[in-house]
C-alpha cells in the first residue's frame, strides 16, 4: 500500500492536473464580445506602457528566418489578451521552461524551426490533459486518426497523444511533411489547423501558396491561427516588457532524460527505484491511464529528470534502456534551413553512482568499456572504489549532420489544376439531428470565441433539430465545402 506521504503526493499531482485543465477550459470559453471589450483598448499604461506601434515594431523585428512574420490587428488583439490575463500566461510561461527543451530536440531532429515550440501554447495552453470537444488531445492536440497515422498508440491503457516525447516527435514529423508539401511554414501551420484539403482549396481560389495571400479563403479560426501563433511567439520572447513573471510548476527539473520501457512497470515502481517524487513521474508521463506502463515489444518512452535513468536501468536491465542523451541543449532556430545528410559519433560524458558490491571490472563489463578506460577517465591510480561515489563514463553518441538547402517549392500548378467548387457560406443554419453548436461551428470554420458567442445566444450546446441558427458571420466565398 502507498504511504500517507505518497498518497498526498498523488493528490497534489491530480490537483495540478485539474488546475491546468480548468485553466485551459476557461481560456477556450472566453467569448468574442468579452474579448473585444476587455482588451481591444487594453494598455497597462501605469506600469508597462506600450502602443500599437511598439507591438508592430517588436513583432517585425523578431524576423526569424524562414518565417514571414507580419503584424496584424488580430495579432495585436491576442497580445493584449495574453498581457491582460497575466496570471494565466505566467503559468503557461513557467510550463514552457519545462517542456521547451523536449520540443526543441524533436523539432530540430526533424528539421523544423525550433520556434515552433510555441505552437502548443495556442493548441493546449501547455496542458497535456487538454481535450477538445472534437476529440483532439494532448499538448499538440492530435485528433485520434491523425495521431494513429503518426504512430501515436491509443489503447485502454495508453494514449500517446498525451505523452511528451511521443507526441512532440509526431508533431515535428507532421509539420515537416506539411512544409515539404507547401514550402512555407505559415502555410504548414494553416494546414496543421484546418487540414490539407481546405488549404488546397484556398490555394486554388487564389493561385498563390502564400498564406497571407489566401488567408481570407480559409475558415475563420485558421485566418486567426498564424496571427495568434505570432502573438504567442511575441509573449514568449517579450514577457518581461509587460510585467509577466513565469510561474514554474514546482518541479525541480533542470534537464530531462528519455528511457524506453519494454516490460510492464508502474509509475510507483519507477518513483521508488529512482527516488524521484511520484508526482513528478506522473506529471511528466500523463499518457498512462492506469499509472502503469504495459508490456510492449517496441516499448514506450518515458520522461525522467536527468540522471534518474541510471538507477532504473540498473535495476531493470531487461526492461529499461536509454533512449537518447539529456536535453540540456540550445538549438538554433535556423535548423529548418538544413537537411539531414549523415551522422557523426562524439564522446558524451555520463555519470554512474557506485553501488555496494560494485568493482571496476563488473562496471566495465556492464558498461561495455575497459577497466583502464575507467581509470583514465576518473584519474584512478588503482582499482579501489567506494559505494555512493560517482564514476564518469564516456560513451559514443550519434549526432546528426545537416547541410544548408533552399526551401522546397510547392507544386502550385498541380494544386490549381483541378476545377474549384465555390460555395457561399450562409448566415443561417438549420440544425440536424445530433448536431451541436461545436460541430456546426467546426463545419463553418468558426473559432472557439465565436462558438462561445453562439453558446451565450442560444444557451445550450445541444440543439433541437429544425432550429434556425443565426451564425453571426458574414457570407464569404469559400471553396469545396458541401452542406
Amino acid at each position: 500500500m502507498k504511504s500517507t506521504f505518497q498518497k498526498n503526493k498523488t493528490i497534489m499531482s491530480h490537483q495540478l492536473t485539474r488546475l491546468l485543465s480548468a485553466f485551459f477550459i476557461s481560456f477556450l470559453l472566453l467569448s468574442t464580445s468579452a474579448m473585444a471589450n476587455s482588451f481591444t483598448d487594453y494598455n497597462d499604461s501605469d506600469n508597462y506602457p506600450f502602443t500599437d506601434a511598439d507591438l508592430r515594431s517588436r513583432v517585425e523585428n523578431m524576423s526569424i528566418y524562414p518565417l514571414d512574420l507580419r503584424y496584424t490587428e488580430t495579432t495585436g488583439d491576442y497580445i493584449r489578451y495574453y498581457i491582460k490575463h497575466k496570471e494565466r500566461m505566467e503559468q503557461v510561461l513557467g510550463l514552457a521552461s519545462l517542456y521547451n527543451p523536449v520540443f526543441e530536440r524533436a523539432l530540430a531532429e526533424n528539421n523544423v524551426p525550433t520556434v515552433m515550440k510555441h505552437l502548443p501554447i495556442i493548441e493546449s495552453m501547455l496542458n497535456p490533459e487538454a481535450t477538445s470537444r472534437a476529440g483532439a488531445a494532448g499538448l499538440w492536440q492530435f485528433m485520434p486518426a491523425t495521431g494513429r497515422r503518426y504512430g501515436l498508440r491509443q489503447t485502454n491503457s495508453v494514449d500517446e497523444r498525451r505523452q511528451l516525447y511521443a507526441s512532440s516527435y509526431a508533431a515535428a514529423e507532421l509539420l515537416q511533411k506539411l512544409y515539404q508539401k507547401y514550402g512555407s511554414w505559415e502555410t504548414a501551420l494553416a494546414s496543421y489547423n484546418c487540414g490539407e484539403v481546405r488549404v488546397n482549396r484556398a490555394i486554388k481560389a487564389t493561385g498563390s501558396s502564400n498564406y497571407w495571400d489566401f488567408r481570407s479563403k480559409l475558415p475563420r479560426e485558421t485566418q486567426k491561427y498564424v496571427p495568434k501563433f505570432i502573438a504567442a511567439m511575441y509573449i514568449a520572447s517579450n514577457y518581461s516588457l509587460h510585467g509577466l513573471h513565469p510561474i514554474h510548476p514546482g518541479i525541480d527539473v533542470q534537464s530531462l532524460d528519455f528511457v524506453r520501457i519494454t516490460g510492464r512497470m508502474t509509475l510507483q515502481e519507477i518513483a521508488e527505484t529512482t527516488m524521484v517524487p511520484y508526482e513528478q513521474i506522473e506529471f511528466l508521463n500523463p499518457g498512462f491511464k492506469n499509472q502503469t506502463i504495459p508490456e510492449s515489444s517496441i516499448g514506450y518512452v518515458i520522461v525522467l529528470p536527468q540522471n534518474a535513468q541510471y538507477a532504473l536501468i540498473d535495476k531493470y536491465p531487461n526492461k529499461a534502456t536509454p533512449e537518447s542523451s539529456s536535453l540540456a541543449i540550445n538549438i538554433p532556430d535556423s535548423y529548418a534551413q538544413r537537411i539531414l545528410v549523415g551522422h557523426e559519433y562524439v564522446n558524451q560524458k555520463q555519470r554512474y553512482r557506485i553501488k555496494s558490491g560494485d568493482n571496476l571490472g563488473s562496471i566495465a563489463l556492464r558498461e561495455g568499456v575497459t577497466v583502464r578506460q575507467l581509470q583514465r577517465w576518473n584519474k584512478l591510480k588503482g582499482t579501489n572504489i567506494r559505494a555512493g561515489k560517482n564514476l564518469y563514463i564516456y560513451r559514443k553518441v550519434r549526432k546528426p549532420i545537416y547541410k544548408i538547402v533552399e526551401p522546397p517549392k510547392p507544386d502550385i500548378a498541380a494544386i490549381v489544376a483541378t476545377p474549384k467548387q465555390v460555395i457561399v457560406l450562409p448566415n443561417t443554419h438549420t440544425v440536424k439531428t445530433g448536431e451541436t453548436l461545436e460541430s456546426i461551428a467546426q463545419f463553418y470554420g468558426l473559432d472557439y470565441m465565436e462558438v462561445e458567442q453562439l453558446k451565450q445566444r442560444y444557451g445550450t450546446l445541444q440543439m433541437q433539430p429544425g432550429l434556425q441558427l443565426d451564425l453571426l458571420v458574414e457570407p464569404i466565398e469559400f471553396t469545396g465545402l458541401t452542406p
